[in-house]
């Protein structure tokens, strides 16, 4: 899978991309090797000619909308849903020592940078 290489660049797995179905796309974007920067490149493709949903599928929001702008949406959304989920609870202030911390903010900073150094973090 050529579009998980970090070498190869955003904007041509973008154009790869953008011939395929809604489903197979997000079959790519879904494995765990899928290059997340190529998300921003998928995104330029909000109206551009590609493949687009079958108009029975598409709520007035997604007409005109490629199937590869609206799967690096919803791939980037379930991404920024699972990063909420994995917050230490309760939330509380994250300090990365612009100021002096009270012990609760230096507590939850320590949890905060385990939560971001654990090794499933980046795949949710």
């Amino acid at each position: 899978m050529k579009c998980s290489l970090s070498s190869v660049y955003g904007k041509v797995c973008a154009n790869l991309l953008n011939v395929l179905e809604y489903d197979e796309i997000m079959e790519i974007m879904r494995k765990k090797e899928f290059n997340l920067d190529i998300l921003s490149h998928g995104l330029s493709y909000r109206g551009e000619i590609g493949r687009a949903l079958p108009s029975s599928s598409s709520s007035s929001e997604e007409k005109g909308r490629t199937a590869l702008f609206l799967a690096s949406r919803d791939t980037l959304m379930s991404h920024v849903s699972a990063l909420v989920e994995s917050l230490p609870r309760p939330l509380a202030v994250f300090n990365p020592g612009f100021w002096p911390a009270s012990p609760v903010e230096t507590r939850y900073s320590h949890k905060m940078e385990a939560t971001f150094q654990a090794e499933d973090f980046r795949y949710g």
